[in-house]
């Protein structure tokens, strides 16, 4: 089809958009409906996305993104000359891909709008080329113009040796050292990057285990240069130190350890915790450690990179102190331990325990002789002597064999004795909480429960003494929580 016939096409729809129209209209208004037509007619093309009439978007404003001086000298002799060359990074809608050059010091280095870079007298300086289209965008770089007599002499690299572990960097510098006016920097090098790298600056970064050669050549004098050897090493775990706040603490309380992991290079420095005992405490993933029982407990903390490297801290764990005047109430029988018999007449005076009188369970506190002196001991035990009768609550029973409840009861059961005295340590007892504020107490060599017989007290004194009291026995178990206490100060 020839372009004038195309033409011709195009003019003949043109027209019968308006002919189509006309008669729609005329149709819709025998009905009543033109208003109705036409609004959606109009707000439909309106709204057409191939309306030739809608207003294209704001195109995004071209940018420059980056200016570059290529091929510029380290150093440059008084009366030399060298061609600069800039690259421009920018979107395709800049026009302008030149830039400005200018010196910091035209006086010593002169730089002309073309890039000619012409050297005057001896100095440093900057020489920035900046954006025409973008001038916030730009380059700059150092140049030093040297005199015509610079002569460069040697090149030495500080330090000359140093230990390096993998991961660690190295921060070398360089010496140039020379007669007359000459640019002092150094360019540096690696002859194994992949063992150790090395930045314009000198800073040295291991990479990997091995040898390496790290070189710095003068920019004045390429001829003169300094080699440095270095042996990058595995990296290692050193030592693991470990430190409690405090070397004792109490039951039902939490310390966090200080631990402090030294490494040479890069290395995992986390740790794995252990306790020696978990029943006297326990040690979480953080290093905080929870007391539970009396006892000794060692803490360690040891590498997970290296297992031969471990620190350890030793900790005793103790009942709070709990030594004062105070009254035991028993918790099933509202009865207080109480000393029966004559007031001792001094320590051991008696020689034994076969005739020590019975400690007994009384519904008051008659004479004083329900107060007893609760003193704790230096491996976390107590003693229980009675303030008015001078007797401590003894255990006179065979020492308990098999587990708790074993004997089934506590009608065989040995009566406690008030002796004058601590015979064979069996005077002395445990206080063992219970969580809720009340306590057993269990003799540290027969391991027995301090248990009150008889039928609970009605009211406190009703009974009018302690004659008829019930005893006290040295039970194998808490049987119906008569061996449950509660101190009462």
């Amino acid at each position: 089809m020839s372009n004038s016939t195309a033409t011709a096409a195009n003019h003949k729809q043109t027209i019968a958009i308006p002919n189509a129209l006309d008669r729609l209209v005329r149709s819709a208004r025998t009905m009543g409906l033109v208003a109705v037509t036409l609004t959606l007619l109009f707000v439909g093309a309106g709204c057409s996305d191939d309306n030739p009439l809608a207003p294209d978007a704001p195109a995004p404003t071209p940018e420059v993104h980056s200016v570059e001086i290529q091929n510029a000298p380290f150093a440059l002799e008084s009366g030399a000359s060298v061609q600069l060359t800039a690259a421009v990074q920018a979107d395709d809608g800049v026009e302008d891909h030149g830039v400005l050059w200018s010196s910091s010091s035209p006086e010593l280095l002169h730089v002309a709008d073309n890039g000619m870079l012409t050297a005057v007298a001896p100095g440093n300086v900057e020489v920035t080329a900046r954006s025409r289209a973008d001038e916030s965008t730009f380059d700059q770089v150092r140049v030093t113009v040297t005199s015509p007599d610079a002569t460069i002499i040697g090149v030495s690299i500080d330090p000359v040796s140093e230990e390096l572990y993998f991961g660690n960097h190295l921060a070398l510098s360089a010496t140039v050292s020379g007669t007359g006016s000459f640019a002092p920097g150094v360019s540096w090098r690696s002859n194994r990057p992949h063992i150790a790298s090395v930045d314009a600056q000198g800073l040295v970064t291991a990479e990997a285990v091995g040898t390496v050669e790290i070189t710095a050549e003068s920019n004045s004098d390429p001829t003169k240069s300094e080699q440095l050897t270095l042996e990058v090493r595995p990296a290692r775990i050193t030592e693991v130190l470990l430190d409690a706040t405090q070397n004792e603490m109490l039951t039902e309380t939490t310390q966090s350890l200080s631990l402090t992991v030294n490494s040479l290079g890069q290395i995992d420095t986390s740790v794995y915790w252990a306790t020696s005992d978990a029943a006297v405490a326990t040690v979480d993933d953080s290093g905080n450690v929870s007391g539970h029982t009396i006892g000794s407990v060692t803490i360690t903390a040891t590498s997970n990179a290296d297992p031969n490297r471990w620190g350890s801290v030793s900790i005793f764990v103790d009942t709070p102190d709990l030594s004062g005047l105070v009254k035991l109430m028993n918790v099933e029988t509202n009865r207080l331990l109480f000393s029966a018999g004559d007031p001792a007449q001094g320590e051991g005076n008696e020689g034994g325990w076969l005739q020590s009188p019975t400690v007994v369970g009384a519904d008051a506190n008659y004479y004083n002789r329900a107060l007893w002196q609760l003193t704790k001991l230096a491996d976390g035990t107590y003693l229980l002597k009675n303030s008015e009768t001078q007797r401590y609550v003894f255990d006179p029973s065979d020492a308990l064999e098999g587990p708790d409840g074993s004997e089934g009861g506590w009608l065989e059961s040995q009566t406690i004795l008030g002796a004058d005295a601590n015979y064979y340590g069996r005077a002395v007892w445990n206080l063992v909480e219970t969580g809720s504020g009340t306590y057993f107490l269990r003799n540290a060599v027969t391991n027995r429960y301090l248990l009150s017989t008889g039928n609970p007290a009605e009211g406190e004194g009703n009974e009018g003494g302690w004659l008829e009291s019930p005893t006290m026995v040295g039970a194998d178990a808490n049987y119906y929580n008569r061996a449950m206490w509660e101190i009462v100060r």
